[in-house]
């Protein structure tokens, strides 16, 4: 896994619902209201509490908690809305949004109830290309791992399960995510989905819910909510390694690096701030 060439707002996806902008400015929404905070200045297009954030190079999604849910996608640095998105089927609040880290053409919405629906949108068209129920509980955080192969990667969790999926194109615009026995007949090994089972079951055994997720096509590195980080294959779903980090949730997670090796910087309840090799060795730590 490298994080050469991708910024850490592009490659994470975080349950602490703040990022920070290519211009510095830190974006969040005003707990129990319909404002999303941009540095000094306020995104207005809800009309109820926003529940889910994500930004891109140029742009900033965001949902509320509401049923059925307001999902916008909009300008930072002109606080316009670019769009406004709904679902027929949606059932209530989005939990997660990540947009595609290469052009974000593409927003991915992870619902925050029970049986919780991925949904990939191509945003600028209003249409939604594609959707699966992913989880059998809430859902917590959702990425895009940028495609190494051309395929497009999608990693998402839940309290008790961590899955990874392809996305398939099935010609005249219409797109599947990918069962794993489904990705094996469609193109063999490189295009395999699964998925893990947080709550004991295989080798893995029991694990705490998800707080944080970033990574690539080649592998994915969780944040938990007992303090531990993850490093997961994303072909196979094999646990490369699993680091105890901080006493209590990891509140943030990010990739960076940019000389063609791989590093991690988490960021726990216990106010560290960690920086981690990526191998998720230990490099330096500040309090």
């Amino acid at each position: 896994m490298t994080a050469d060439g991708h910024a850490p707002f592009a490659a994470t996806s975080s349950a602490s619902k703040i990022a920070l902008l290519p211009t510095r400015e830190l974006v969040y929404p005003v707990a129990g209201t319909s404002l999303v905070a941009v540095g000094g200045r306020f995104y207005l297009g809800h009309t109820s509490e926003v529940n889910a954030l994500c930004v891109g190079r140029a742009l900033c999604a965001s949902a509320t908690r509401s049923s059925p849910p307001e999902l916008h996608v909009w300008s930072p640095a002109t606080l316009g809305t670019l769009a406004s998105l709904s679902h027929p089927e949606a059932r209530g609040a989005v939990g997660a949004l990540a947009l595609s880290p290469a052009d974000g053409e593409l927003l991915l919405a992870l619902e925050a109830q029970s049986a919780a629906r991925l949904v990939l949108w191509r945003w600028r068209a209003g249409e939604c290309i594609a959707h699966v129920r992913a989880h059998d509980d809430p859902g917590r955080v959702a990425l895009f791992l940028s495609p190494a192969d051309g395929t497009c990667r999608i990693a998402s969790a839940s309290d008790t399960s961590l899955k990874f999926w392809a996305v398939a194109s099935g010609g005249a615009g219409e797109f599947t995510f990918l069962q794993p026995a489904e990705a094996e007949a469609a193109a063999g090994a490189a295009a395999t989905t699964c998925a893990v089972d947080l709550g004991g079951g295989g080798n893995y055994g029991e694990q705490s819910a998800i707080q944080n997720l970033c990574g690539d096509a080649g592998g994915c590195v969780t944040g938990a909510a007992d303090g531990a980080l993850a490093a997961y294959a994303v072909l196979g779903g094999k646990l490369l390694r699993r680091q105890p980090a901080h006493h209590g949730p990891v509140r943030a997670l990010c990739a960076c690096g940019g000389d063609g090796r791989a590093r991690f910087v988490s960021g726990g309840a216990d106010g560290r701030v960690r920086l981690w090799d990526g191998a998720l060795g230990p490099l330096t730590s500040v309090n």
